[in-house]
């Protein structure tokens, strides 16, 4: 099993020349120095002015795009998600995110003590992967003016690289990338297998598409799918949004087969201006028919609200998917942890909201119980992320908190936590990496079409390790 680490092709070519001189640890010259995966800036001009959504904060908040939403009610404490959109900063012509409103959909049912951790998802078959999966990851190190296309360029280069043999299935929130738009097209007229489902936020307010769905719609026809296309938000299972992040490859000119990548990035330019991610797992038939599945649900566009769906790969990996009718796999993990034979947990995450106040309330407990816990957050007080709930509970303790400030210009958008110690029943040193498209809100649990992937893997815990590293360092701390 190995990962290769890489930010763009051009950076492969330069690491050959390094490779025979010197060893980096991990097969595919990564460097420790997170820098080593950073891209110069994007200076190439559009060539279709005012059709990239590069001019407005980002919003890919797990959330309605509607300011008429219902918000979600504060059950927890003061800190309600408001929602209501953020005023286009942009030009009129530009493809603009959509409004950054975490306005989680208000039940009249909502749970006030938290989720039920008891029956989220089904028993899965847990005997000895058969198979060796790869793993490649991927990661964005922008800077002020400087944006970095690593994730994108990773996508473009394996779609091209599909033979005409191949079947690509992909499914993403907003898509406004229009070089990614007619990497797919190509792909489709060569005789690959090409289908896509899309959110239905891509467009412009007067209701017309943003130029790269334009593009998909002309020359994919009717194997691009738009969830409740038309409305004006609403996902494929879920009542909220279709928030997923993934593509599916059934073979590549490398020989390699059965792949899957899971990023935290939307296919927009503004997401080249934050901190994101993205995993490319092969060579796991299991892993591959899972989201394969998981796509063809929601290619058919009828709202499930209890979908309730865990996989497990042929490797040791876990995929979850959205929405879930009860429960909360990510509390039920932490509570996996033994914080008494030792563990350290380590989140990055863009939105966290008072609706998932059980994980905050989790992680001061793994704290006292004497875990090592550290977060990087980022500061969004539109949506009252991170929760005064939250950060009540995670500054009462000895936890490190860094906090991007929201006036920061290179913003936070990562979604993964690690855990490396003492987890799981037997209580066995492990390093685990849980990554995807979820947000920690309400909406991404109960409402929204999400997945997120648990991986035990060194080299995969490492590489997300440095670059939890990275990004800690540019966060300001938070101080009790």
């Amino acid at each position: 099993m190995y990962l290769r680490v890489r930010a763009r092709a051009l950076l492969l070519f330069l690491c050959i020349a390094v490779l025979t001189t010197a060893s980096t640890g991990i097969a595919g010259c990564t460097s420790s120095d997170p820098s080593a995966n950073q891209i110069a800036a994007n200076t190439d001009s559009p060539s279709d002015v005012g059709t990239d959504p590069t001019l407005i904060a980002d919003a890919d908040d797990g959330s309605p795009q509607s300011d008429t939403k219902t918000p979600e009610p504060d059950v927890q404490g003061p800190d309600a998600n408001a929602g209501g959109p953020v005023a286009d900063a942009g030009s009129p012509d530009a493809d603009p995110e959509p409004p950054d409103a975490d306005a989680d959909p208000e039940i009249p049912d909502a749970d006030t003590e938290g989720p039920d951790t008891d029956t989220w998802a089904p028993d899965v078959d847990e005997e000895e992967p058969e198979t060796e999966a790869q793993f490649e990851a991927f990661f964005t190190y922008p800077e002020p003016d400087e944006p970095d296309d690593a994730i994108e360029e990773s996508i473009i280069d394996l779609i091209d690289n599909a033979p005409s043999t191949a079947t690509i299935r992909a499914a993403f929130y907003t898509f406004s990338q229009t070089e990614v738009a007619e990497s797919f097209a190509d792909a489709l007229e060569r005789g690959v297998d090409v289908r896509i489902v899309l959110g239905n936020t891509s467009k412009f307010p007067d209701g017309n598409d943003w130029s790269a769905v334009t593009i998909l719609r002309n020359r994919l026809g009717d194997r691009l799918t738009i969830c409740q296309d038309g409305e004006d938000d609403g996902g494929c299972l879920g009542q909220n949004i279709q928030h997923n992040k993934f593509v599916t490859f059934s073979e590549l000119e490398d020989g390699s087969t059965d792949a899957v990548v899971l990023t935290s990035s939307n296919m927009t330019d503004f997401q080249q201006s934050q901190y994101n991610h993205s995993v490319l797992v092969h060579s796991d038939p299991a892993l591959y028919d899972a989201f394969y599945s998981y796509w063809e649900d929601l290619q058919q566009d009828e709202r499930d609200p209890q979908y309730d769906r865990l996989e497990q790969g042929d490797a040791d990996i876990h995929a979850y998917f959205s929405p879930l009718s009860s429960g909360d796999p990510i509390l039920d993990d932490l509570q996996d942890v033994d914080c008494e034979q030792g563990a350290d947990v380590y989140v990055a995450m863009a939105f966290f909201t008072n609706s998932r106040s059980d994980i905050a309330q989790e992680l001061r407990a793994m704290d006292a119980d004497g875990c090592g816990v550290h977060l990087v957050l980022r500061e969004r007080p539109q949506i009252n992320s991170p929760g005064v709930q939250i950060m009540g509970h995670l500054k009462n303790g000895d936890i490190d908190i860094g906090l991007f400030p929201e006036e920061e210009q290179v913003q936070l958008h990562s979604k993964y936590m690690l855990v490396d110690g003492a987890y799981g029943p037997d209580a066995q040193p492990q390093r685990i990496v849980w990554t995807g498209s979820a947000n920690f809100t309400i909406s991404a649990l109960r409402y929204n079409d999400e997945a997120v992937v648990k991986i035990a893997d060194d080299d995969v815990f490492d590489a997300y390790y440095d670059d939890w590293q990275h990004i800690r360092q540019q966060a300001p701390t938070v101080h009790p």
